[in-house]
């Protein structure tokens, strides 16, 4: 395959893939994010095929989802991607999602990806891959990049527990990213998404969670989200922090 320094797949929108309000869910976005980001990867060389020879696998560290509007059903819809950046742990990639008849913008992420020693599991290096990959640090995003994520406490957080499943789990044997998109959505009952949309969502993932283990969600005001391991309340070990953002 050749190799392209942007990256664009073009996607029909089917009623299977939408949400109570006819849209693309933002659990679909995030799964679309990660498909296309594969897919480019597979093409740059530094795909699954690529490196689980070396021992490495591509793990998504943090995401700042922004959005305009979503694809509405029955509308074909464009998501572009490039990597911006590598240092040492990390590599930077964005999104642009957009109409490709009229060219509207729909939204931009940010997201960083690490990559994980799936025998150690431990950060892998990945000084030489900015030899390996065609940067594109010119293009425009506009979504910010991803920041710290307070902690869901104080005066108005509410917790509950979730045990995790089977179908919670993904190849690398940890919780799907997608997985903890529904579990911050579902916090809400159907009637906020009636009156408003997702304008913004970011994760940041601190730990992997997996099959049988219990999470705790504690949801708070401004819309906070942590996932903490229940086993351990008083010293709460924190797989992810969310920030949803409605409008």
């Amino acid at each position: 395959m050749e190799q392209v320094s942007v990256y664009t797949r073009t996607t029909f929108l089917a009623a299977p893939r939408c949400n109570a309000q006819g849209e693309l869910s933002v659990a679909s976005i995030a799964s679309d994010i990660i498909d296309v980001a594969t897919e480019h990867a597979n093409s740059l060389g530094i795909g699954y095929a690529e490196l689980i020879p070396e021992g490495i696998a591509w793990v998504l560290s943090r995401l700042n989802i922004r959005m305009l509007r979503y694809p509405r059903m029955h509308e074909t819809y464009c998501v572009r991607t490039w990597v911006e950046s590598f240092t040492r742990s990390f590599s930077n990639r964005n999104f642009h999602i957009y109409i490709p008849e009229s060219g509207e913008t729909l939204g931009y992420v940010r997201s960083v990806w690490t990559a994980i020693d799936i025998n150690e599991r431990k950060l892998a290096d990945l000084s030489g891959f900015a030899e390996r990959v065609p940067l594109c640090a010119g293009e425009e995003c506009l979504a910010e990049i991803p920041a710290r994520i307070p902690l869901a406490e104080g005066a108005g957080a509410v917790s509950s527990d979730y045990k995790f499943r089977v179908t919670d789990i993904d190849f690398n044997r940890h919780v799907n990213t997608v997985r903890y998109v529904d579990m911050i959505i579902n916090t809400h009952p159907l009637e906020v998404y009636d009156r408003c949309y997702v304008a913004g969502l970011e994760l940041s993932f601190r730990h992997e969670a997996v099959y049988g283990q219990t999470g705790r969600i504690t949801v708070a005001p401004g819309g906070l989200c942590t996932i903490s391991d229940a086993a351990e309340p008083h010293t709460p070990f924190v797989v992810s922090r969310i920030r949803l953002q409605r409008r």
